[in-house]
């Protein structure tokens, strides 16, 4: 966000605005041709206009911190210098909901950190100095609105390690907290690279190293909960924080900024190279966690721990109160849920000397309803038409292997002639991703189509398509004669299920791709009971 010896001054501000594509909207540099500018952080404002920190450095009076305001046009609302005759900065910016604007950064003469308020139009109201002669500067503020408190990241000197500084709005300091051990020789971090996210747990840090001999720079990443400790680490250690009021040190540097637009190219390229991680140095915390599986009504969902680090046992509840396999040890398990909602999956994980629990809310969705539809006939041409086409993207496959399928919500499909009954079958899949199907049936006689009411959702075939393994579900009315035989579509028989007579009963078989060998394909099912004939298409997807 800054510019060097290009636009009004030796070193300016320089900010961007683009659009969602990365097209540029426009450029603009500000400062002034006396003093050199930087801007070291840009956020949004409550008012929709835009806030800049950083510092500005003139022969006079050092470098003192710097705080702007734009509107989403580019232009100037305000800036505002503040310093002594020694060097501050401004590292980062926040505004709160009574237009009051925060500011923290460091003193680097007094080797100390500073935190200061302004109204809304960048007036100082104060400035506090945390620690002299042991910090280095305070970044990445983050407000929490129902405590009312900052949180502040900071980096002491000496070893440099990383901390965070609660404080309340009138700075009072609530307490602070250093991470991270004094381990080989060279600064834990020099400040470069520190950042602080809050999480729906706590906050997330992370920033940079040289002591751990992996390069010489690495990443540090930490994650606290909300009180900033994590009870299952080391290294993690309060201190004593004192507050100098550093208001009436601070003299009014302000001066005029000009603006100019720019027309900077744009360039393209990127490169990428692989992490060494490396976690052997520090205690591990120990943290429970796995993926989540939203999925629908009769699917097995597939859990998968992601527990860090090295757990060793598992114990999940899957939060399905009137289901007998509602809880495992696996450590990567399925469960089947019979009814849709939300559950609550918990999964209580455990390394060799740690345990951790975490609870995470699963969707189960249900499956389209497939009302009966509607069958009009002329000659040997069929019309479908359903009762509800909201209800999922549709897929028609009418029995016949020669030309079997139809993406449309209300196909129509001709017949060979000939006598026969084919199964049809549909199958809709909802905007969740789960597929419900339905079968019924079209009598084909001599003098063609018989629309009497043949309904074949006595023959179920689930799933299908399928992974080496289906089922073919029906019941018997009567007793009768049953002859079940799968074919490729070159007509050659690659198995036999059943051939007999058979009582009046409900039937179950199972057509295993992998035993006759057959490969990934479209295969045709034949059923026979007594004099009718039916057909359907099952696909192999492996």
């Amino acid at each position: 966000m800054n510019s060097h010896k290009l636009w009004p001054g030796n070193g300016d501000v320089f900010l961007i605005k683009t659009d969602a594509g990365g097209g540029l909207v426009w450029a603009k540099a500000y400062g002034s041709s006396s003093y050199e500018e930087a801007a070291l952080q840009i956020k949004n404002s409550k008012d929709g206009n835009f806030l800049l920190s950083g510092y500005s450095l003139g022969s006079s009076n050092g470098q003192d911190e710097m705080i702007m305001k734009v509107d989403e046009n580019g232009k100037l609302l305000f800036n505002k210098v503040y310093g002594t005759s020694s060097d501050e900065s401004a590292v980062s910016v926040i505004d709160l909901p009574d237009s009051s604007i925060y500011t923290s950064g460091g003193t680097s003469s007094y080797i100390a950190s500073i935190f200061s308020k302004y109204d809304k139009n960048g007036n100082l109201k104060w400035c506090k100095m945390y620690d002299q002669n042991q910090h280095i500067f305070t970044s990445n503020i983050l407000y929490d609105p129902a405590k009312k408190v900052f949180n502040t990241v900071f980096i002491k000197s000496g070893p440099g390690h990383m901390g965070i500084m609660r404080s309340d709005t009138s700075g009072k300091v609530i307490f602070t907290k250093i991470y991270g051990p004094i381990i080989g020789s060279g600064y834990y971090t020099d400040g470069t690279g520190s950042y602080m996210a809050q999480i729906s747990s706590g906050f997330a840090l992370n920033y940079t190293t040289s002591v751990f001999g992996a390069g010489s720079t690495d990443f540090f990443f930490a994650k606290v909960d909300t009180s900033a400790s994590n009870s299952n680490s080391c290294y993690i250690s309060p201190e004593t924080t004192s507050v100098l009021d550093f208001t009436s040190s601070i003299g009014n540097h302000t001066y005029s900024f000009t603006t100019s637009s720019a027309n900077p190219q744009s360039g393209s390229g990127m490169s990428s190279a692989s992490a060494n991680v490396k976690d052997s140095f520090l205690c591990t915390p120990f943290v429970a966690s796995f993926n989540l599986p939203n999925t629908c009504v009769g699917q097995k969902a597939q859990f998968y721990d992601s527990s860090y680090y090295n757990p060793v046992s598992w114990s999940w509840n899957f939060g399905d109160a009137g289901s007998s396999s509602n809880t495992s040890n696996l450590r990567n398990p399925t469960h089947t849920y019979s009814n849709s909602g939300s559950y609550k999956v918990t999964l209580t994980s455990s390394s060799s000397s740690e345990t951790d629990n975490v609870s995470r809310t699963l969707t189960i969705y249900p499956l389209p309803v497939i009302a009966p539809w509607a069958q009009n006939a002329t000659k040997n041409t069929v019309s479908f038409v359903p009762q509800d086409t909201s209800i999922g993207k549709f897929k028609w496959y009418f029995g016949d292997p020669d030309s079997d399928s139809s993406p449309n919500k209300e196909p129509t499909f001709t017949y060979p002639p000939g006598k026969g009954k084919y199964l049809v079958k549909l199958f809709v899949t909802s905007k969740y991703g789960c597929v419900s199907e339905k079968t019924d049936s079209v009598l084909i006689t001599n003098s063609g189509i018989n629309l009497q009411k043949t309904n074949a959702d006595w023959i179920q075939i689930f799933p299908n398509p399928f992974s080496g393994i289906t089922n073919i579900n029906y019941t018997l009315e009567s007793p009768g004669k049953v002859n079940i035989t799968i074919y490729d579509l070159t007509g050659k028989q690659v198995a036999e299920l059943k051939n007999g007579m058979y009582a009046a009963a409900s039937y179950s078989e199972v057509f295993d791709a992998t035993k006759c060998h057959c490969p990934q394909g479209v295969y045709i099912l034949k059923m026979t009971v007594n004099d009718e004939v039916y057909t359907a298409r099952i696909e192999n997807m492996r």
